[in-house]
């Protein structure tokens, strides 16, 4: 118990708590992907490498640990900086958003991928149904909330705002384009669809 009491005190367990959740976040996209598209799978399904959208992933965890790093340094000429009452918010909407990913990824079953498809495969199915009913692009939205709640947690002020707008230039041409390929795959139906469900991602038209 003094041990853990000493672990979670630490001013570099907020970064152990996020190493902890990437880990997760990799872990959980294989199992799902194994789950539920097992005719899919690949070493690349835990997104760790060969996936378009790699670069910013990256580029984004490394912009994480430089400003909690450099965060921590400066809390000793100025405190205030850590607002400690965000951790649990930002831990919550973390953990929202695994869960939404999760559904998603589930309930959309084989017609999930990490790529999109350019061309209409015989198993692919338009789903508004489950989370789905509520989200449109739920897994774009768990991603969201992942990564927003993960900058809550560490205090993370000035990332949270360049980590939201590397989202919004990653999800506004990669909805955009996905969106147009919907539509020629289901015409009316995804367009009944759009009108009638959000997206709940900030900015994306």
């Amino acid at each position: 118990m003094h041990d853990l009491l000493i672990i979670t005190s630490s001013k570099y367990f907020p970064l152990l708590v996020y190493f902890l959740f990437l880990q997760i976040y990799f872990i959980a996209e294989y199992a799902n992907t194994y789950t539920y598209q097992r005719t899919s799978v690949t070493s690349r399904s835990f997104l760790i490498y060969g996936n378009r959208g790699n670069w910013e992933f990256w580029v984004m965890q490394v912009l994480t640990v430089w400003e909690y790093l450099s965060v921590r340094f400066m809390m000793r000429y100025i405190p205030w900086l850590s607002l400690r009452w965000l951790r649990g918010p930002g831990l919550v909407v973390s953990v929202a958003g695994l869960v939404v990913r999760h559904l998603a990824m589930k309930t959309c079953g084989a017609s999930f991928s990490h790529y999109l498809a350019h061309t209409k495969q015989p198993h692919h199915r338009l789903v508004t149904h489950g989370v789905y009913r509520h989200v449109r692009h739920p897994s774009y939205f768990g991603f969201w909330l992942f990564s927003i709640g993960i900058q809550l947690w560490l205090s993370n002020y000035i990332n949270l705002v360049i980590i939201s707008y590397i989202l919004y230039r990653f999800f506004d041409i990669r909805i955009g384009h996905e969106e147009r390929l919907l539509l020629q795959f289901y015409g009316a139906e995804y367009q009944q669809y759009q009108q009638h469900t959000y997206r709940f991602l900030p900015f994306i038209n």
